[in-house]
């Protein structure tokens, strides 16, 4: 017998499918978007990985601003955060090394 690498989904009534959604609170999301290439990694607070690529122009990658997340990029003039509101703000200069920016909306915030 071979595992699934998917999760099974529950029938309702009917035969019908049903999810169960997260909430999400859109207040609390930052995303990251790329405008050039750029290196990126996202490591939690126990250092585990979550994300590692290379982001190109128009990749984006959405974070919740309540996590214990950290960004490190190559390349920080390549990235800028998006914030809920519309506010937009650079992560740094091109060719700027940064390593375990904490991705806390309130601290990012500060920045502008």
């Amino acid at each position: 017998m071979v595992a699934s690498a998917t999760p099974e989904l529950e029938q309702g009534p009917g035969d019908t499918i049903s999810a169960i959604a997260s909430q999400r609170d859109p207040s609390l999301e930052i995303t990251i978007r790329a405008v050039s290439p750029s290196w990126v990694e996202i490591v939690r607070n126990d250092g585990e990985e979550v994300m590692t690529k290379l982001m190109r122009g128009g990749d984006t990658y959405l974070v919740t601003g309540d996590e214990k997340l950290y960004l490190s990029t190559g390349n920080a003039g390549g990235l800028e955060f998006v914030f809920s509101d519309g506010t937009v703000t650079g992560v740094g200069e091109v060719g700027e090394i940064v390593r375990d920016l904490p991705l806390v909306l309130e601290k990012l915030k500060a920045r502008l």
